[in-house]
């Protein structure tokens, strides 16, 4: 139940960043994307970015979690579940911490965070042939365009981390 209700904030959340035309940017100008196993044939909401952050359950109140469960049996209305899940984002996805930052993954910089943000992890894979320093700067200035300009005006404060994924090498024997 928790990873369907990840993907359905994350469907949220991309819609309301706007993440298609920005996937849609970095596909037209060729930046490599994730390569995704889909075994269980779920719903991909995107190829480059990804929601980190956890769901907490806890968080809502035994009448709030038995609506949700209600909701979520009802296939056919997914309008008031979004809408519920949109007005407990923050409470189901910001983890409940004194720190001001987080790592979100190992101990570096390049993965920390505001404890207070939505954290959408950004994969690509940088050391292929053609990712140079000019489409590393264009990348990056994307992301940051979506940390300063789109979250504002989505009203959701938000962390872009960068991944670099290992290119799948093939060899035919």
């Amino acid at each position: 139940m928790e990873s369907e209700i990840k993907r359905l904030l994350f469907e949220i959340i991309y819609d309301k960043l706007n993440l298609k035309d920005i996937e849609e940017d970095f596909n037209n100008n060729n930046i490599p994307k994730k390569d995704i196993i889909n075994k269980k044939n779920e719903k991909i909401i995107s190829n480059y970015f990804f929601l980190r952050n956890d769901v907490n359950l806890d968080e809502l109140t035994k009448e709030e979690t038995i609506y949700l469960l209600s909701k979520m049996n009802q296939k056919s209305d997914t309008k008031e579940l979004k809408d519920f899940l949109e007005q407990n984002m923050l409470r189901l996805l910001l983890p409940k911490t004194n720190e001001k930052y987080i790592y979100w993954d190992i101990n570096d910089d390049e993965h920390l965070a505001p404890s207070d943000a939505i954290v959408i992890a950004f994969h690509t894979i940088e050391f292929l042939e053609g990712i140079d320093e000019v489409r590393n700067a264009y990348i990056c200035e994307k992301l940051n365009y979506i940390q300063d300009v789109l979250g504002p005006q989505a009203n959701i404060k938000v962390a872009v981390l960068k991944y670099n994924e290992v290119p799948t090498i093939t060899t035919e024997i």
